[in-house]
């Protein structure tokens, strides 16, 4: 497969994949906050990475030189399709694999809730209250659609610091 978007994306799709399922055979529990905070920064860095790779192949296509839109569309369309494998086999994770995940999750997340003395108890009262009553855990198209469309605009501020980096105009364009 010669083009770097289409490539990468489905590399950093099978990467994001066996981290999930890493963490997922670990311990679930590393997927809430906290660890849950690491583990989206690592999946950010993942994501960089190969951006990155696609805009580097992209410009050294081209014999080192790549203008901003040659390198931020593949930037982002590799993003994309990352993206998208990896909200499709979170679907799947959650649905097909471990229906009881989401459940396991929002309980855990009550219970950690519920033991942390630093929070008052009339606040502690109405957070574990209101994530009872939160669907955000559970796994459907929406969530799947409103994850890619957050995922997407992330993607997006992402590709475009990455492209301006990345880009480098050849002289002879410069001058026209």
């Amino acid at each position: 497969m010669k083009n770097p978007a289409f490539k990468n994306g489905l590399i950093l799709g099978l990467c994001l994949i066996v981290y999930t399922l890493l963490i997922y055979l670990v311990s679930p529990a590393f997927f809430l906050a906290g660890l849950g905070m690491t583990s989206s920064l690592i999946s950010i860095l993942i994501y960089i990475l190969f951006m990155v790779k696609t805009g580097n192949e992209v410009k050294k296509a081209n014999n080192g030189y790549a203008s901003f839109s040659e390198v931020f569309i593949p930037i982002f369309i590799c993003a994309l399709i990352g993206g998208t494998i990896a909200i499709f086999f979170n679907y799947i994770l959650n649905t097909v694999i471990d229906p009881d995940l989401p459940n396991f999750l929002k309980e855990t997340m009550i219970s950690n809730f519920e033991n942390a003395s630093w929070i008052p108890d009339e606040a502690k009262e109405e957070a574990i209250t209101q994530m009872e009553d939160d669907q955000s855990f559970e796994p459907s198209l929406g969530n799947s659609v409103y994850g890619f469309l957050m995922g997407s605009v992330v993607g997006l501020v992402i590709s475009l610091i990455i492209a301006a980096i990345i880009k480098k105009e050849h002289p002879n364009d410069i001058l026209a």
